[in-house]
């Protein structure tokens, strides 16, 4: 029997997934509402879970979720997703994405198939030459956006700090680059030898589920570029200084064992990896795995999106 998504009431739809090489059914259930435009898309998380995707143009919406712990998928292949919509049926033929900790490659940052022209996997971020930077040898134009909070500091009275798109040394101004949705994920300043001009004209806009910072208003988002209790103790980090009302006791003394990545301030605005005593702070990539080596969920997480153990990605950094 087809069960029904309460978000998307209407004709239940029964999905057959066929593996190749692969000797267990699957055979998950879901609902779609018609019309559907789009395709559906297959990945598989950590504790071997099976996750769907309706792809809609621009936007991404979980349907289903189904653990099949006997499960193992050595290798995601192409794969062919029956959708029957009351008598007609559609067949989609797929290649599912990249599963967490696989690399980048088939992950949301693999844009090789939607560039303009062949381009490397990692043309889009990076270039060996003509760098705009030296740091990370960047190849991905920065934004100009002005970064702030819609309060002057969190509950425990750290401050938020200001945070400026093409200035600030941090790595977070570059995932806010694409993110922002101020600058095209193909806008590349350097590729075989010259200018290639913008490699892919996609932006994301406001409200979309990967869009954050849009216009620089980082309201109602997790903070960045904020200092860490790293230690236990108040910590400095881009001029913000760890607020006198913190409860020291309601933080991992140590966020690095559990997986997720720290970084310093050498107090001169110089930004670098790895924790230090007092100068500890946090960045989009403390929590996110850019290149989904170290990913273990879904939205390139360091730590899954849901449950209640060290494995929930919250409770690597705070202690409830």
């Amino acid at each position: 029997m087809a069960a029904h998504d309460p978000d998307l009431p209407g004709v239940a739809a029964t999905k057959r997934v066929q593996w190749p090489l692969l000797a267990i059914p699957v055979q998950p259930i879901i609902s779609i509402k018609p019309p559907f435009r789009g395709i559906l898309k297959l990945t598989k998380t950590g504790n071997n879970e099976l996750v769907g995707f309706c792809v809609d143009v621009d936007s991404v919406r979980v349907l289903w979720e189904e653990a099949k712990p006997t499960l193992e998928v050595k290798s995601m292949r192409r794969i062919t997703v029956t959708v029957v919509l009351a008598a007609a049926a559609f067949f989609y033929p797929l290649t599912a994405s990249a599963a967490p900790g696989d690399g980048i490659a088939g992950s949301k940052h693999d844009f090789t198939d939607d560039a303009s022209q062949d381009v490397g996997l990692c043309t889009f971020c990076h270039t060996p030459h003509q760098a705009s930077s030296t740091k990370l040898l960047w190849n991905h134009e920065l934004t100009t956006n002005t970064f702030s909070w819609d309060v002057p500091s969190t509950t425990a009275g750290t401050t938020f700090p200001t945070v400026q798109g093409d200035t600030y040394q941090g790595p977070s101004v570059k995932c806010l680059s694409c993110h922002d949705g101020s600058v095209a994920i193909g806008d590349v300043n350097w590729f075989n030898g010259g200018d290639p001009g913008i490699l892919w004209n996609r932006k994301f806009s406001e409200g979309e589920i990967y869009a954050v910072g849009y216009g620089g208003d980082m309201g109602g988002n997790h903070p960045l570029a904020v200092p860490y209790p790293y230690n236990n103790v108040a910590n400095t980090y881009n001029g913000s200084t760890t607020g006198d009302g913190i409860q020291l006791g309601e933080w991992q003394a140590d966020p690095v064992s559990l997986g997720i990545r720290m970084f310093n301030d050498d107090g001169s605005g110089n930004i670098a990896a790895g924790p230090v005593a007092g100068q500890t702070g946090i960045e989009c990539s403390s929590c996110h795995d850019v290149h989904n080596k170290a990913s273990v969920g879904l939205y390139l997480l360091r730590g899954t999106l849901t449950g209640n153990d060290s494995n929930y990605i919250c409770l690597k950094c705070h202690v409830k």
